[in-house]
């Protein structure tokens, strides 16, 4: 604070700021209504089973009936009030940006509204169905406006759009603390840093779960750096993971083997701003290999549709592709319907014989060339190669086909690479969720980029259903590393980095100890969550509260029954 007070006052004052846009009150209240909205139904369908049995209990009156289901009603939606009234109160305080002005006049009346009339049990059980109608209608207006790409920055982070010069380094950015070695420079300004000049008036909102938010930031060296504001999540545990693969990437590096054969790690910087957000680079040309694989889906969709003659016209909304879970769920529920299984049995009790038989049938029905093709169709992007060979080959028939060739063998050179010495490492991590949309492959240089770090440390193996395997390595994946597949360069690669992993494991395990005494990374936690929502004992304590609440009004119930046969 001494040295440099502005830095220490504008980096105060844009975490302040960021925090505000990392999630926007809208977005807070639609995913808390729907995380509530299955529980909230299946509580409701409880309470009309538990009205329609009292109901034929003839020895209650009309007044006694209506006050025990009014009594299970309040017992059965206490947690549900709770986390209400707790989602309330993280958004009642006094509005700061013009966006939470605009919140708290359009829709805090009808939030407080809504919850008042859901604490008050409703008069009848035909009236069970209309509880949480309220929030239905809130939660259709509020999704309907979070239908925005973007919002300004004057909106909801109005003093950094008026930013013109900040004293904070631009995050993530490396060899950044060159300082003069003299004393008198340590009383003025750190040398060569470049520093946030300003941000873009526009902060585009992305239309996953989450909603982050894309950051463009002008830099004092002129140049415009890209960020993911990301909220919701506690990305310490990424800030260090990424520290820990810089450091296997110099090891590599020193390697004359790994060296020669250029295997790396791709990384990104990450920079939590609190326990909850934090910004995460912005990489540029890369796909994730879901997007492949639904490109693919639409493709062949509306090639099938053109050969039935049933293609959509230009004015007809087209079809959606089926979604992979929807896949999964359509072909494994029959499966079990044949073998006399109802799916509510837990899923670990689903017999192997036909989960395998469904596995084979979807890997069936996706070609295992999907990467292979875009690898090809992705390798004329090698201009420098193409500029060169031309002048070693005339013949106009051979050059284009040659260089085509020879660009996609060195797209797959870097795929073996960066899939080989990425599987080692995450095996050696225990990283888990390796679904589609966390890998994502450039397929410029052929690099793969594994995102979201947060089930590492075999996590993934105390889910409810365990992620057995090491590292991902699917059919697809297998087909694009070539006619050897797993053998050959892939396997060689493979032994080269457990090698350099194995020659330097003092150090790695040293960077690892870190994860064991560091207070504030919890890698042992499940994901972030935020402060309205109930869980562990605090849930467990609800529950009970609400059993025995029920207990005391079935023991009403059952009272005056009682005292006729006594």
């Amino acid at each position: 604070r001494k040295l440099y007070p502005k830095l220490v006052q504008d980096v105060q004052l844009m975490i302040k700021e960021l925090e505000n846009v990392t999630v926007l009150w809208e977005e807070l209240w639609l995913s808390t209504l729907q995380d509530l909205h299955t529980d909230v139904t299946r509580r409701i369908n409880l309470l009309k089973e538990e009205a329609a049995r009292i109901a034929g209990n003839v020895t209650l009156s009309h007044s006694e009936k209506n006050k025990i289901n009014a009594s299970k009603y309040s017992a059965m939606m206490a947690p549900i009030i709770v986390a209400l009234e707790r989602r309330l109160d993280s958004t009642s305080r006094k509005p700061e940006t013009p966006h939470e002005i605009w919140f708290n006049e359009a829709y805090m009346g009808q939030i407080k509204s809504a919850i008042s009339n859901f604490k008050t049990p409703p008069a009848s059980a035909a009236a069970l169905g209309d509880v949480w109608r309220q929030f239905d209608t809130l939660a259709a207006s509020l999704a309907s406006y979070q239908r925005k790409s973007s919002v300004s920055l004057r909106e909801v982070a109005p003093q950094l759009a008026l930013v013109s010069s900040f004293d904070v380094p631009m995050p993530g950015l490396e060899k950044q603390t060159t300082l003069s070695e003299s004393e008198d420079a340590l009383a003025t300004t750190p040398l060569g840093i470049v520093t946030i000049a300003s941000f873009s008036e526009q902060v585009v909102i992305l239309s996953t779960k989450t909603k982050p938010k894309k950051l463009v930031i002008l830099g004092s060296d002129g140049q415009t750096y890209t960020y993911l504001l990301k909220g919701r999540e506690d990305l310490r545990l990424d800030a260090r993971i990424m520290q820990l693969l810089r450091a296997i990437n110099g090891f590599l590096r020193s390697s004359r083997v790994t060296r020669a054969q250029s295997l790396g790690i791709r990384y990104y910087s990450v920079t939590p701003i609190s326990g909850r957000a934090g910004l995460i680079q912005w990489v540029d040309n890369v796909v994730s290999i879901y997007s492949v694989f639904k490109s693919w889906q639409t493709r062949f969709q509306l090639a099938q549709q053109s050969a039935l003659g049933t293609g959509s016209t230009k004015s007809s909304v087209p079809t959606p592709v089926p979604r992979p879970s929807d896949m999964f769920y359509g072909k494994i529920i029959p499966a079990l319907k044949e073998k006399g299984i109802r799916r509510v049995i837990s899923r670990r009790d689903w017999p192997h014989e036909v989960k395998r038989k469904v596995l084979l049938d979807l890997m069936k029905e996706a070609p295992k060339e999907i990467l292979h093709q875009e690898l090809w169709c992705a390798s004329e992007g090698f201009k420098a190669f193409s500029t060169k060979i031309k002048r070693c080959f005339i013949i106009n028939g051979l050059v284009p086909l040659f260089l085509h060739h020879f660009a996609y063998n060195c797209n797959k050179f870097y795929v073996f690479g960066s899939v080989a010495a990425m599987s080692m490492v995450g095996h050696i991590l225990g990283l888990g969720d390796r679904h589609l949309d966390n890998i994502l492959l450039d397929f410029c240089t052929g690099d793969i980029v594994h995102i979201d770090y947060n089930v590492c440390f075999d996590k993934g193996q105390r889910l409810k259903i365990p992620e057995i395997v090491p590292f991902r390595l699917t059919q697809t994946i297998e087909a694009a590393l070539g006619l050897t597949g797993v053998e050959g360069t892939f396997r060689t690669n493979c032994e080269a980095v457990l090698g350099v992993l194995k020659k330097n494991k003092d150090i790695i395990l040293m960077l690892l100890e870190v994860f064991v005494w560091d207070p504030l990374v919890e890698w042992t936690r499940g994901d972030f969550h935020d402060d309205a929502a109930i869980f562990g004992e605090e849930r467990r304590g609800m529950e009970l509260a609400v059993s025995l609440s029920l207990f005391a009004s079935r023991v009403q119930e059952l009272r005056v029954p009682l005292q006729y046969v006594s």
